[in-house]
């Protein structure tokens, strides 16, 4: 079965563009370099603690091994706990797995970081990335993910309760568990984004063809995976992940940063799909914080 299971997943995903041993090698090593100079710039934009985290370079078969595994365990820690077989776990991984660059897994037995590197090179050859700069604006975004789950230890059971929700639940009540696990995500990817592209064009000299690339390339999702979103009734939520940038922007600019990440603080503190629409409904929320005039230093 673990046999099957390995060969359907080498025959979907592939192994990527072709490169030669010096052309992986070479990847390899920005991307494992990136992972320290990115630290800094995670820390300085978002004033956040930034761990040292461990960072594993996989292709697309491993990604969805782990992905499964962190999924069962994710499952495995709420209350009550849920089960899905691996099967179906990779079935979904399967979907996903020649697009995602990387990813912050906080359940697995050691929390690390997963970078895709075939998708990587990928995503470079089609929009003819600088190398270094991708790997670096890569990295950055999941050690914005690590930061987020490091300063908020309560938020990696919180996600998995609401996963178990949207799992058990029907109709209305299902309604409203996907309404705040996509508030949440939509937060966590905005925020990630944001930090991103704060980075000084000092640090990432293609920052703007970066940035066209990454939001035609989100514009643009596979017709299998959007066919997927349908069938489960996520492609209006999916929507919404774009507002999470867009909230964070707005809500630094009025009121700065260290008002911002006071989202960090409790579960309560994060914003309802309403509030990503309208930030000045959260800031109003949250202690009654003071919009700075336009213009005013964060």
């Amino acid at each position: 079965m673990a046999d099957n299971a390995r060969k359907l997943t080498q025959l979907f995903t592939g192994s990527g563009p072709s490169m030669s041993p010096v052309q992986v090698q070479s990847l390899i090593s920005d991307l494992k370099e990136a992972s320290w100079q990115a630290r800094t710039i995670v820390a300085e934009v978002a004033r956040m603690s930034v761990p040292a985290v461990p960072v594993q370079v996989v292709d697309r078969s491993r990604w969805i091994t782990a992905m499964v595994e962190s999924v069962q365990k994710m499952l495995g820690r709420s209350e009550p706990p849920v089960t899905l077989s691996a099967f179906q776990i990779r079935a979904v991984g399967l979907v996903v797995s020649r697009r995602v660059l990387g990813q912050w897994d906080p359940y697995g037995q050691k929390p690390q970081m997963y970078l895709v590197a075939p998708n990587i090179a990928q995503f470079m050859d089609d929009y003819l990335l600088n190398q270094k700069d991708l790997a670096l604006w890569v990295v950055i975004h999941e050690l914005t993910h690590a930061a987020q789950f490091y300063t908020a230890p309560w938020l990696a059971d919180y996600i998995a309760q609401l996963a178990t929700g949207v799992v058990n639940t029907k109709s209305d009540d299902e309604e409203a568990y996907i309404d705040h696990i996509t508030a949440v995500m939509s937060l966590l990817e905005g925020h990630a984004t944001y930090v991103s592209d704060q980075a000084s064009t000092n640090v990432l000299f293609s920052q703007a063809q970066l940035a066209q690339a990454i939001a035609s390339r989100r514009a643009h999702g596979g017709v299998v995976a959007h066919k997927v979103k349908q069938l489960l009734g996520l492609t209006e939520k999916a929507q919404q992940y774009s507002q999470g940038r867009d909230f964070v922007a707005d809500v630094v600019t009025a009121v700065g940063v260290d008002t911002f990440n006071k989202v960090w603080d409790d579960e309560r503190n994060l914003p309802t799909l309403t509030e990503l629409h309208d930030p000045q409904l959260w800031m109003a929320r949250i202690e009654g914080a003071t919009v700075k005039p336009e213009g005013g230093n964060i």
